[in-house]
């Protein structure tokens, strides 16, 4: 890079506004490959469990998957009539579910591109998709502010959940696929039992809307940021609340946890990312 900007310095004999650092990315570096493609921002995004595989999901009303390992974009999926804001892969890295401002969930053969089920039920966007870990099920949460259980075979609704009384922004299933838990603009996360439609418990503590959960592989605990710049931790067992994580600086508006349970990683509008030790708090 040096010697690209010396040739170019030698080549101007007038005036001309001169780079002082370089301007391109060096190879080596963290940045393995950018995928381009969408026409409009790009609003979530998700990986199979083998990392061979993204779907990202934008504002130009498509999805994309792409190979991680060519770059290539495999083929896009159209058919949502608003902006795409989740997106989940089923375990088997077959299916893809996705959520969108037109109040639909679309269920994606991703080895053929074409949509197997569209789910309709909720009156109003629809903000956060969990699948179970067999695939069977999925649940969404919505800005009508229910939460609703489909099953990915049948495309029916099996169930709804209500309680909350915001927007819900977040959902995550247990391991085990019996419990889910929501995070929500209300400032309050609940857990639901699945199988009963019961809602288990109520965790306050957030002092604003939480917009991110995540649940250890074991079930037992649960993680929660918020736009009060702060991570809780949960006992989903004992319906407590544990160490409180300090450090950002504004709103928190991503994270996820390791599998072993042990850590997490947040993303804050203040353009960092912190990771933290759950064991030692």
């Amino acid at each position: 890079m040096p010697y690209l900007l010396k040739q170019v310095k030698n080549s101007k004999n007038c005036p001309w506004l001169r780079p002082l650092i370089p301007s391109l990315t060096p190879p080596g570096g963290a940045l393995l490959r950018t995928f381009v493609g969408h026409s409009d921002w790009v609003n979530t995004v998700a990986i199979d469990g083998d990392g061979k595989w993204a779907i990202s999901g934008s504002d130009d009303e498509t999805l994309k998957l792409w190979n991680l390992e060519t770059g290539e974009e495999v083929r896009t999926f159209a058919g949502h009539s608003g902006s795409d804001f989740t997106v989940g892969i089923t375990a088997d890295s077959k299916h893809a579910i996705s959520g969108s401002d037109d109040k639909n969930i679309k269920l994606w053969n991703l080895e053929t591109g074409e949509k197997v089920h569209t789910f309709t039920g909720h009156s109003n966007w629809v903000r956060a998709i969990a699948i179970t870990s067999e695939g069977k099920l999925a649940i969404s949460g919505s800005d009508d502010k229910t939460l609703k259980l489909w099953n990915l075979e049948t495309g029916q609704e099996v169930r709804t959940f209500t309680g909350h009384s915001g927007s819900i922004s977040a959902v995550a299933i247990t391991g085990d696929g019996k419990r889910a838990i929501s995070g929500s603009l209300d400032e309050t996360l609940k857990l639901w039992n699945l199988e009963t439609r019961e809602e288990v418990h109520t965790f306050i503590g957030h002092s604003s809307s939480v917009f991110a959960v995540a649940i250890s592989v074991y079930c037992i605990r649960s993680i929660s940021c918020s736009l009060d710049v702060y991570l809780k931790l949960w006992d989903l067992e004992a319906g407590s609340e544990l160490p409180t994580f300090t450090g950002h600086s504004d709103w928190v508006r991503a994270l996820a946890m390791s599998r072993n349970g042990k850590r997490v990683i947040s993303g804050s509008l203040d353009k960092t990312l912190k990771l933290w030790d759950l064991e030692t708090g």
